[in-house]
């Protein structure tokens, strides 16, 4: 009797075992295998604009660009939420939203990024 009992519980490790793996690899596969990506806020500073491409730059000194002028100019300031594409790189973060927030005078631009 103890022999079965032993038998059944080795079983049922080695069985835990082999399921254990190919449910966490289920799990991967839901997210296509990717990290999650998460949503953040800035704030940029627009810092040029060449035809529908508006180009502003972070208070932490990345340059990041969004299509559809509308009537930015530079000096404005947009509130944005980027997404981080799962990784830690800034420069691959994708921008989801962008909205005007207000404007910096010629003299107040100087201090934007320092």
């Amino acid at each position: 009797m103890k022999h079965r009992i032993a038998a059944r519980i080795e079983a049922m490790g080695i069985l835990a075992m082999v399921i254990a793996p190919f449910a966490l690899c289920m799990g991967n596969l839901r997210d296509n295998g990717r990290p999650k990506s998460e949503v953040y806020p800035a704030c940029g500073l627009i810092t040029k604009i060449e035809s529908d491409t508006v180009w502003f730059e972070t208070q932490t000194g990345n340059t990041f660009a969004f299509t559809g002028s509308e009537d930015y100019e530079p000096g404005d300031i947009v509130a944005v939420i980027f997404d981080d594409n799962g990784t830690s790189d800034v420069h691959d973060d994708s921008i989801e939203a962008v909205r005007y927030a207000g404007y910096l005078s010629d003299g107040e631009i100087n201090n934007w990024v320092k």
